[in-house]
């Protein structure tokens, strides 16, 4: 008998003041399949224990292993603000989503994280970043600069096993990112700079890959970074967003000036990170660097005729984005019984009467009540 399990499952019914048949009967299970449960003639199963895990509001990783929520630190790309504010704005997502991943995880119900090649190492960083871009670029279907950034975050999802959420961060904070062995996240502020958060997203993929995102990293602002972890996350991103082999394919031997505003709008980048890319290649000089790198991505993008393109592109970076994957799998094993339906509701942002009715399918879609009409 799981003795540990039984005695904090006997924890959440005295905390909620009722009796065993009592608290049965208030999460919808059978007393008699709880009572065999407590006292060892039956196993839990995985719907029964997030029902009690949420009748007392609780994890159902605490029931099982009674483990402390984790201790959250963070690798950032922020201007120099508060890193108290930062830190608790990124707590807040990242417990949410690293409860629910563990919950998954202890359940059984979870996908297997896909394997990250281990960084080499090499004299100097810039080797290792692009080494390791490199090699993660190659876990992809398609080239990178083929992916619109919503799809290439769902990519990154699936093909790095990395959580991503894009939501409101304190001003002056791009992004920050968490890797606790398989569970990994970064999290991406909402930005009408649709460029800056792509190249937010590789800068933290990097922190994630190298492991910086198990301790705290000084936070820097980017092309002015003083320590070793961010300035290889800057080389990273942009090896792994514009790889040597996709710039040469798209500048097809033509002079720089007559293809530098479709590689800045194919690889969506800015100006300046991809005239330093271009420099970093040896493809143009120090001069033509600068010179490159004054205008900004919404004029080039004017001057190219696609302003609505980027148009489209900036209201898809300000909108938020939860943790699909997650989402997903929640709501499979929903469908299949094994779990309810509060911990998709959570990720969502979603009261629990609406996603209830909603991934039901029950009622018209203008019958359901909305989103946030009641707590969950």
């Amino acid at each position: 008998m799981d003795e540990p399990l039984a005695a904090r499952v006997r924890q959440v019914i005295a905390d909620t003041g009722r009796t065993d048949r009592d608290f049965a009967e208030s999460i919808g299970i059978d007393n008699t399949k709880l009572s065999k449960s407590l006292t060892g003639k039956r196993k839990f199963s995985s719907l029964e224990l997030a029902l009690i895990a949420e009748a007392g509001a609780r994890t159902v990783d605490w029931l099982l292993s009674g483990a402390p929520s984790r201790d959250l630190h963070f690798a950032r790309r922020a201007d120099s603000i508060a890193l108290g504010e930062i830190d608790e704005a990124g707590s807040r997502v990242v417990a949410t989503i690293s409860e629910r991943f563990d919950a998954l995880d202890q359940l059984g119900l979870s996908r297997p994280v896909p394997a990250l090649p281990t960084p080499k190492k090499y004299a100097m960083y810039l080797d290792e970043a692009k080494s390791l871009a490199f090699r993660l670029t190659a876990m992809f279907e398609k080239p990178i600069g083929s992916y619109e950034t919503p799809a290439l975050i769902e990519a990154v999802e699936q093909n790095l096993g990395i959580n991503v959420v894009v939501t409101d961060l304190p001003s002056g904070c791009d992004g920050l990112s968490y890797n606790d062995n398989d569970f990994r996240a970064v999290v991406l502020a909402t930005t009408d700079a649709p460029f800056r958060q792509r190249y937010t997203l590789a800068h933290e993929i990097a922190h994630v890959a190298f492991g910086d995102a198990k301790q705290i990293v000084i936070q820097e602002r980017l092309w002015s970074t003083k320590n070793l972890a961010e300035s290889r996350a800057n080389a990273f991103a942009a090896s792994f967003l514009a790889p040597k082999q996709e710039v040469l394919a798209e500048i097809a031997g033509q002079p720089i000036q007559d293809v530098f505003s479709h590689l800045v709008l194919h690889f969506q980048m800015s100006p300046d990170s991809m005239s330093w890319r271009l420099l970093n290649l040896g493809l143009i000089d120090q001069d033509e660097q600068a010179k490159f790198a004054k205008p900004s991505a919404r004029r080039i993008a004017l001057s190219a005729g696609g302003g609505g393109e980027h148009a489209e592109r900036a209201i898809s970076s300000a909108t938020t984005r939860p943790a699909w994957n997650l989402v997903q799998q929640y709501v499979d094993a929903y469908w299949r019984g094994e779990t309810t339906i509060r911990p998709a509701a959570e990720l969502l942002g979603w009261d629990v009467a609406y996603a209830t009715s909603f991934f039901n399918g029950s009622g018209s879609e203008d019958e359901l009540p909305s989103p946030t009409s009641q707590a969950g």
